[in-house]
């Protein structure tokens, strides 16, 4: 096979999957890679090879411009094979998908990926579920997350983290403006890293798929969340209606969407993207307000400046509704 598409290299979809191929297969494959530039897509999943015939897979991927898709699930590899995929992603530039689910990897390979992600620009799709990675390979994945903004998809489903590797997520997440699907499912995760998790969602409008274990009883308001950044035009229209979530929620309190407004005043710079901001927070003519009348005295002056100079109507009537005092300090 390999002598043939050396012969004719027009083929673009090699799939090889639920075979037995070994190491000495790999070799030969990597060989004929080196030289192929038609390959895009290339299905390895469910063979017989190991971190040996991944050393070969990867220094092929170094100098090959053309796959694009790589799948090597359901196969032996373990860490040493992981970092030499690492090694091999800093440099490559056509790589877009790596499936590497249902494999033995660990933290220690899972590090050395984060790291070579760090430099990697063209990965949008990173499939790590049903492996063997601990907290800290998942703190070092967030790592790379506040660096790397190619990636949309990261799988980690069915491996060995729990509430500190969700929060060290959740942390690198809050302003990550790429990543839009996250599978988290049979992982060791209670309603602490589901609430990280939660808090996470009204910073970031990005993610408009998460998946958590079935124990976790959030899962109505990472929907909420989540449906919201699906459906939002732009980031600041996301934070608007997040914002306005919190107003009219019964279990959370004003100061709650006060402190989610203040950020993402200080977020968006635009009039029009503040004005969005303010609307959630103070434009409903029956909660407004009551939010406005909530606020200290400094935080009543920070809103109304944002207000006046964002020409926020309906947020400035509110604030004024509820501190006329306010109108006697612009006449000074």
């Amino acid at each position: 096979l390999a002598e043939a598409l050396h012969e004719h290299p027009s083929l673009t979809d090699l799939n090889l999957t639920a075979n037995y191929i070994g190491d000495e297969g790999m070799d030969t494959l990597a060989n004929m890679l080196r030289d192929n530039t038609s390959i895009t897509d290339l299905h390895l999943y469910n063979n017989d090879f190991g971190d040996q015939g991944v050393f070969a897979l990867a220094g092929a991927i170094q100098v090959n411009s053309s796959v694009a898709k790589l799948h090597l699930g359901g196969n032996s590899i373990a860490d040493q094979g992981v970092i030499m995929l690492a090694l091999a992603l800093q440099v490559n530039s056509s790589l877009t998908r790596l499936l590497l689910n249902d494999n033995n990897i660990s933290d220690q390979g899972v590090i050395a990926l984060a790291h070579g992600l760090r430099y990697n620009s063209s990965l949008t799709q990173l499939d790590l579920g049903d492996n063997r990675i601990g907290d800290q390979g998942v703190s070092a994945l967030a790592g790379m997350l506040r660096i790397n903004s190619s990636l949309t998809s990261l799988d980690l489903s069915a491996n060995n983290f729990g509430d500190d590797g969700v929060i060290f997520l959740a942390n690198a997440l809050r302003n990550n403006s790429s990543l839009a699907r996250l599978d988290l499912r049979d992982n060791d995760i209670s309603d602490t890293g589901g609430t990280g998790l939660v808090e996470m969602l009204l910073y970031n409008a990005s993610l408009n798929y998460v998946g958590l274990p079935d124990a976790i009883d959030l899962e109505e308001r990472v929907e909420d969340l989540t449906e919201i950044n699906t459906e939002a035009a732009s980031s600041h229209v996301a934070f608007g209606k997040k914002v306005k979530l919190l107003v009219d929620s019964e279990q959370d309190s004003s100061e709650d969407a006060v402190s989610l407004a203040l950020v993402g005043l200080g977020r968006f710079s635009e009039s029009d993207q503040r004005q969005e901001v303010l609307h959630g927070l103070l434009g409903s003519h029956e909660r407004g307000k009551d939010v406005a009348a909530s606020v200290d005295l400094a935080t009543r002056r920070i809103l109304y400046r944002y207000a006046a100079k964002s020409a926020a109507g309906p947020a400035l009537a509110n604030l004024l509704r509820a501190h006329p005092s306010l109108c006697e300090r612009r006449d000074k």
